[in-house]
């Protein structure tokens, strides 16, 4: 990659959102943190880049993944900031599960808030949540979730229910899950 982006740097090849955003992608993933800033720095600086909500989200996930948590909280919160109205959901979901990740359970009930006053909710956000309510261990307010699932009116998906009742097991509640299971049929 860094050969490549040399080239292109010698051949004076002007770099766009998605040469940038790959290239923050290809630090991110290798874990290379100080590549990763000195990119994102660039980035912002670059009157010719319009940062968008994308960018933060990767760069987020190589803090996460270096254990840098304050860095990743601060990070998620420009993507929220740049979220716009038409990647909002699918923002929302990305953060949701960020959230729960970094293991911040305010963070994460506050970015469901938002989500929930802006209006449709569907399957795969309502699975982003449970997860994340599970990875913090709060099994009960994962149930309240799927309580909230099963009273809207939304397209039935049998991986909401599964979530739980797998969430139930790993705990050692298997009453609780053979309860549930019951409830469903």
């Amino acid at each position: 990659m860094d050969a490549l982006m040399q080239e292109m740097k010698e051949r004076d090849c002007k770099w766009d959102n998605y040469t940038y955003n790959t290239r923050l992608n290809a630090y991110t993933l290798a874990s290379d943190i100080e590549g990763m800033e000195k990119l994102l720095w660039k980035m912002e600086a670059d009157p010719s880049i319009k940062m968008d909500w994308n960018s933060y989200v990767v760069a987020a996930n190589g803090y996460l993944k270096s254990g840098q948590l304050e860095k990743a909280l601060a990070t998620m919160k420009k993507a929220e900031k740049l979220s716009n109205i038409k990647n909002w959901k699918r923002t929302s979901e990305i953060l949701l599960t960020m959230y729960g990740q970094l293991g911040s359970k305010d963070e994460l009930s506050q970015q469901w808030n938002v989500y929930k006053q802006k209006g449709k909710f569907d399957n795969t956000t309502y699975l982003a949540m449970i997860t994340s309510l599970v990875r913090l261990d709060d099994i009960a307010g994962a149930k309240k979730i799927v309580e909230e699932w099963e009273c809207g009116k939304i397209f039935y998906d049998g991986g909401i229910p599964r979530f739980l009742i797998g969430a139930y097991c790993k705990k050692g509640s298997c009453d609780e899950a053979e309860a549930y299971v019951k409830k469903t049929c």
